[in-house]
């Protein structure tokens, strides 16, 4: 009967690729505290690994509604609105707000809010802006690990050629 302890569980089977477990532990982490910001965060970021986009960003907003300055629901968020391979659920002016706020939140010091402010610009056909926000998010992700130098430099591909970025 502890909120906390479904969210953790659900976040131990989201990283197992155990999505639709997962869900169902947020739900119950949801189900017995319905204020928890972090449970809707990790709920949407399952939902969205299955495909239901329209649930992930529906509960990334409760997430914000509940936690207006979470840094990581607005990243994942803004990066939702801005990359999604469907185009109904893109909105890159939206996405440029969001990730504006992470931005500022963590003092344009985070690569992972700067690579999201640069897909947003790119979704809003602002090129230029977008190059500099990659080419800054590059500079920050230099020798960490995980991949995020490699999706940069194809990003940045993308944005030079004038087109935006979709993410699987």
């Amino acid at each position: 009967a502890d909120a906390s302890a479904h969210n953790s569980f659900g976040n131990l089977l989201a990283q197992l690729g155990k999505h639709e477990a997962a869900v169902r532990q947020f739900e119950e982490a949801l189900r017995l505290d319905p204020y928890h910001a972090g449970a809707y965060n990790n709920l949407a970021l399952s939902c969205k690994k299955l495909g239901r986009m329209n649930d992930a960003i529906t509960y990334y907003r409760e997430a914000l509604r509940l936690q207006p300055a979470s840094v990581q629901a607005l990243n994942n968020l803004a990066w939702t609105l801005a990359t999604c391979p469907q185009a109904q659920f893109r909105n890159g002016a939206e996405a440029v707000q969001l990730a504006t706020q992470a931005c500022e939140l963590t003092k344009y010091q985070n690569p992972l809010p700067l690579a999201t402010l640069a897909a947003a610009y790119a979704e809003s056909a602002q090129f230029q802006e977008a190059v500099s926000f990659a080419e800054r998010a590059q500079e920050g992700a230099l020798g960490t690990t995980g991949g995020m130098a490699d999706r940069l430099s194809d990003m940045l591909k993308e944005f030079r050629a004038g087109r935006a970025y979709q993410a699987d």
